[in-house]
């Protein structure tokens, strides 16, 4: 099986991550946002503004996440379900 190297979350080796395999914690993001904060945020409180705007901080936050966050504040709606069931 192909491991899978990850940094900040963003895939550098296209891989396999099984339930066997050990994720070590490298750093935590200084402002104490946990991958579950970003996850509830983009996906369950999709109007939750100080929320968004706390993510918009993060360095290490992807592009396409910035791009749907900042969309969401100019007061678009968006869709995640697509990228929620890898149809994405």
């Amino acid at each position: 099986m192909p491991q899978c190297r990850i940094d900040r979350a963003a895939v550098l080796q296209a891989g396999t991550v099984a339930d066997t395999d050990e994720l070590v914690l490298l750093e935590r993001d200084a402002a104490g946002v946990t991958v579950a904060d970003a996850n509830r945020i983009m996906h369950h409180e999709t109007d939750y503004l100080e929320g968004m705007s706390r993510l918009l901080a993060v360095e290490a936050l992807s592009a396409s996440w910035s791009a749907t966050l900042r969309k969401r504040l100019d007061g678009q709606r968006t869709d995640t379900k697509a990228r929620l069931e890898g149809q994405a």
